[in-house]
């Protein structure tokens, strides 16, 4: 196994071994059901450990907060099918990415309706 994987990994049980001692996150009253429903797969995905329970971001990752000012919708999910593709295309991702060590993985699953209902949940604000 690769170093980069390995460190991947662990980082990625930690973040799980953090999520399962801490308590969960209440949702906004007013949320909507696809947001909600977002915010479970955000969290089911160990997303947290690196962009932090209320997306504010962590020393492995950077904030998702205020992210529709720099994307829309269809960008997003494809960014997040695989996101080592923009990486190398965007010069601000790979400013980002020079910065956070920690290589983002691909969600669990990427059928189109899961990816659409993380994008509209990070996409919120």
């Amino acid at each position: 196994m690769k170093a980069e994987t390995a460190i991947s990994c662990l980082v990625l049980l930690l973040g799980l071994a953090g999520l399962a001692c801490s308590p969960a996150a209440e949702p906004p009253a007013q949320e909507s059901e696809i947001v909600h429903q977002g915010r479970q797969i955000f969290q089911s995905d160990a997303c947290p450990t690196c962009h932090g329970r209320d997306r504010t971001g962590t020393n492995n990752g950077p904030s998702l907060q205020g992210l529709r000012s720099r994307w829309n919708e269809e960008d997003l999910i494809r960014f997040l099918r695989d996101p080592s593709v923009f990486k190398h295309a965007d010069p601000r991702l790979k400013q980002l990415a020079e910065r956070f060590k920690t290589t983002m993985p691909s969600p669990a699953r990427t059928d189109e309706a899961r990816l659409r209902t993380l994008a509209n949940y990070l996409l919120q604000d």
